[in-house]
């Protein structure tokens, strides 16, 4: 037994050290322009993200009359883009003023997509290993963090939300497997719960929930289709569906529009249907 657990603890200690070799690379690849051409942000839309998220830092909220935006008519942030952003933004900045760095709030967002973009090779792991085993799961880490289409969007001074929101959703991919996959019902409703949390965090910080909201609805509905829903699959999307829905009321930019779109009717159909296909078997 003790030589069984070793041989566990080496093999978790080599996949976390794979791991943190992968994200140092990723981080290393993302900064690699800044020695070469300085600290900047690399197109037009970072330089409208910066400034809205300085606004945040020094006011508290969205600037809700922005002149400078989308000229001639100008923005109201608060009703156009995944708006968490700037607030989770602003928030880390602070925490690194409290802890005493002097960067410039520029400097910080320049930088953030390098550091926080690599994190996707984690929830990689976990989904893959959840789905096929470690090494394939170490493999697509590998793969995402030298992706040329996952570079192109997270490269240092792209300051914009896929950083954050390439590793929320596969994060919530993992969860929501746990939960289709789980063995009794208190785990499985904390993995729903986990997946409901994960993806209200996503839909305030990137427009791709959408991909996510109404994939799990899809699927949900093929095994409806195939007759091989299980109880645990409807509760894994009911729960899921059910938080992720009701977050949109935390954020500006979906609350006054959302509920009147496809995206709201298709999970609500789903779930409408996947409670009349249980009833019928009882």
């Amino acid at each position: 037994m003790p030589g069984i657990l070793s041989d566990k603890r080496r093999l978790l200690l080599l996949q976390i050290g794979i791991l943190l070799l992968l994200y140092s690379v990723g981080t290393f690849i993302r900064l690699a322009p800044i020695s070469r051409w300085g600290v900047y942000v690399t197109a037009d839309d970072p330089v409208l993200h910066v400034r809205v998220t300085q606004y945040v830092y020094e006011h508290g909220h969205l600037p809700r009359n922005d002149s400078l935006a989308w000229y001639p008519w100008g923005q109201n942030w608060e009703r156009t883009l995944p708006n968490f952003r700037y607030y989770l933004t602003a928030f880390l900045y602070w925490l690194f003023r409290v802890a005493g760095s002097h960067m410039s709030l520029y400097d910080f967002c320049v930088f953030f997509p390098a550091f926080f973009a690599p994190l996707a090779v984690f929830p990689m792991f976990l989904l893959v290993r959840e789905l096929k085993d470690w090494k394939t799961g170490l493999f697509a880490s590998a793969m995402l963090v030298v992706s040329a289409g996952y570079l192109t969007r997270t490269i240092a001074g792209f300051y914009r939300h896929e950083q954050v929101g390439v590793p929320l959703l596969i994060l919530t991919m993992y969860l929501f497997a746990r939960a289709m996959r789980a063995g009794s019902q208190r785990e499985n409703l904390a993995y729903a719960a986990s997946t409901g949390i994960s993806l209200a965090v996503l839909t305030g910080t990137w427009s791709g929930f959408r991909f996510l909201m109404d994939g799990f609805a899809v699927y949900i509905l093929l095994l409806l289709i195939l007759g091989t829903m299980k109880r645990r699959h409807f509760w894994a999307f009911v729960v899921t569906e059910v938080i992720a829905l009701s977050s949109t009321f935390l954020w500006p930019n979906l609350s006054y529009r959302f509920w009147r779109t496809t995206e709201f009717a298709v999970p609500v159909v789903v779930m409408l249907s996947g409670a009349a296909y249980l009833y019928a078997l009882e």
